[in-house]
C-alpha cells in the first residue's frame, strides 16, 4: 500500500522476519538498510513443570499413541492457508494414516473440522479449541513432531515454541521455516504446495527410531535456545537501530 511504500521509504532501518521479505524489499529500495530480524522465544518457559508432564501423558493416553503410532500437532488458528487438509490428503496418499494420531489446539476451519469428524481420510484426534498458554507446555509436549504445512507464512511463534519444548517440526519451506529447520537434523521440509514432497517429508519423520527421535528432539530445543533467544533478537532489534 501507499502508507507501507511512505513508511519504508523514510525509514532508518527496514528489519523483516524472513530473509525472502528482506530481498523483496531491498529490491524495491535498494538505498535502505534492511536486516533479517528473526523472533525469539524464551526457552525457559518452555521448559516442562510436574503438572505438565501429567498433562502430556494423559493426552497421549487418550490418542493411545503406542509403539508405532506417533502422534502429530496442529497448533493456532487453523485456517484456510495453514492448509490442513492438504497435509492430510497427503498423509492418506503415502499410506500413513494408520501410523499418525493428531492433537489439534486451536480454532479449526469448516472444511479442516470436517475432514477430522470423518474416519475414513483422518486419524484418530484429540481436538482442544482453547488452551491457556500457561497449559501449552504439556500440550505440545505430547506431540511427537508439529505439523505446519502452510501455503505462506512469515515467521510463525509455533514453530519456535513446539522446537522450544523438543518437537521438531514437519513444514513447508514457507516463509521462515526455511531458515530455522535444518532439514533432516532439525525438522523435515517439504516445498509447499507439493503433496508428493508432503507425504514424503511425514514418511521421513515416521521412520525415526524412538532413540533417533530422541537424539532430534534434543537437537532441535538446543538449536533454537542458542539461534534464537531473546537476547539474539535484543542484539539484532540494537543493530537495526543503530543502539
Amino acid at each position: 500500500s501507499g502508507m507501507v511504500r511512505d513508511a519504508f521509504a523514510r525509514a532508518a532501518g527496514i528489519g523483516a522476519v524472513t530473509v525472502e521479505k528482506v530481498h523483496r524489499i531491498q529490491a524495491l529500495f535498494p538505498s535502505q538498510r534492511v536486516m533479517w530480524t528473526p523472533n525469539s522465544v524464551d526457552s525457559s518457559r518452555w521448559e516442562l513443570l510436574p503438572a505438565d508432564s501429567a498433562r502430556r501423558d494423559e493426552v497421549r493416553g487418550l490418542l493411545d499413541a503406542r509403539e508405532g503410532v506417533r502422534v502429530f500437532g496442529l497448533f493456532g488458528e487453523l485456517k484456510a492457508k495453514k492448509r490442513i487438509p492438504f497435509w492430510l490428503e497427503a498423509v492418506r496418499d503415502a499410506g500413513l494414516l494408520e501410523q499418525i494420531r493428531l492433537l489439534a489446539v486451536g480454532t479449526l476451519d469448516a472444511p479442516t473440522a470436517a475432514i477430522l469428524d470423518d474416519p475414513a481420510i483422518a486419524p484418530r484426534s484429540v481436538r482442544i479449541p482453547f488452551c491457556p498458554p500457561d497449559q501449552l507446555a504439556g500440550l505440545y509436549a505430547a506431540a511427537d513432531f508439529v505439523a505446519i504445512p502452510s501455503m505462506y507464512e512469515g515467521m510463525p511463534n509455533v514453530l519456535l515454541e513446539a522446537m522450544a519444548c523438543g518437537v521438531p517440526p514437519v513444514a513447508s519451506d514457507a516463509g521462515a521455516m526455511r531458515e530455522v529447520i535444518a532439514d533432516g537434523e532439525t525438522g523435515f521440509l517439504f516445498a509447499s504446495e507439493n503433496r508428493d514432497e508432503a507425504g514424503r517429508a511425514t514418511a521421513r519423520a515416521l521412520a525415526l527410531s524412538d532413540g533417533e527421535l530422541s537424539t532430534m528432539s534434543t537437537g532441535v530445543r538446543d538449536h533454537v535456545a542458542s539461534a534464537y533467544s531473546l537476547e539474539r533478537e535484543l542484539d539484532t532489534l540494537c543493530e537495526l537501530m543503530g543502539v
